[in-house]
């Protein structure tokens, strides 16, 4: 029974990290897909 709180617990924390994750690698995806071409432009210039 004191094994059950801590494994909840666990999975809630692994499944935010996991979405907190996700949605940091989109956005940065996103960053780069838009400024990608600027920065390489300005790095070209």
């Amino acid at each position: 029974k004191t094994d059950t709180p801590v494994l909840t617990r666990h999975q809630r924390i692994t499944r935010r990290r996991i979405w907190w994750v996700s949605a940091i690698t989109g956005a940065l995806f996103c960053a780069i897909t838009l400024f990608g071409p600027a920065i390489g432009g300005l790095i070209t210039q």
